[in-house]
């Protein structure tokens, strides 16, 4: 073979070798793009998904600055979940902010005043957090009111802490923050039911009902 058919050879080698090095070099890249795409898919597919409901009680001037600075922490803390804001009004709740509200939690904060409410209220806000417990996400509710030691409504938080400890669930956690240490007990015992995931704090305490927010960070 003379010298020129050898470079053409030689040159034909390196041509293919060349090309053969490119689709491997693009082969890989797709297998580790592809690799990378399932792992994402499978990490946002484990990541839990989880709702967060917040009852505020403004009964009194002290309960006021309390549910203001706990407000405050919820901002802070911004949390990324969906979240839905209820207040305890007269005999009922009234939702001010939720998954397509257009203010913010700091709007919020700046617009609290006493507001009049009676049991029947903080009944309903927990009948709301038993609506709201379902398999597919995880909810964390918390209920900031300094409680009851009103035999009646002890008995009402009875029985609804029973109908939740029916389903069983897995995926809850009841946070009862700013409770009034002088309604502690009664309070307390009235969640006995479910009491494995009940939480709670005085509202002399907000270090320590500051912390509950933070697990959730």
């Amino acid at each position: 073979m003379n010298r020129k058919s050898r470079n053409k050879e030689s040159s034909f080698n390196n041509f293919i070798t060349k090309n053969m090095m490119i689709k491997v070099g693009i082969f890989s890249s797709v297998i580790s793009l592809f690799g990378l795409t399932k792992l994402s898919l499978i990490s946002s597919q484990s990541k839990p998904q989880i709702q967060v409901y917040i009852a505020y009680e403004l009964k009194t001037e002290k309960a006021v600055n309390f549910v203001t600075d706990i407000n405050d922490k919820f901002v802070r803390t911004n949390l990324e979940y969906p979240m839905n804001v209820d207040i305890l009004k007269a005999r009922q709740i009234s939702n001010i902010y939720g998954i397509s509200s257009q203010g913010s939690l700091r709007d919020i904060g700046k617009d609290l005043q006493i507001i009049r409410s009676d049991d029947q209220a903080l009944i309903q806000a927990i009948n709301r957090v038993k609506g709201l417990i379902n398999e597919k996400q995880e909810l964390h509710a918390f209920i900031v009111s300094e409680g009851t030691n009103d035999k009646s409504t002890i008995k009402q938080i009875q029985n609804i802490a029973q109908e939740i400890a029916k389903k069983k669930p897995t995926n809850f956690h009841l946070y009862l923050m700013g409770v009034n240490p002088d309604f502690k007990i009664e309070f307390s015992d009235a969640f006995h039911s479910i009491r494995e995931i009940v939480h709670s704090c005085p509202n002399t305490q907000y270090e320590q009902c500051s912390a509950f927010i933070e697990k959730l960070e």
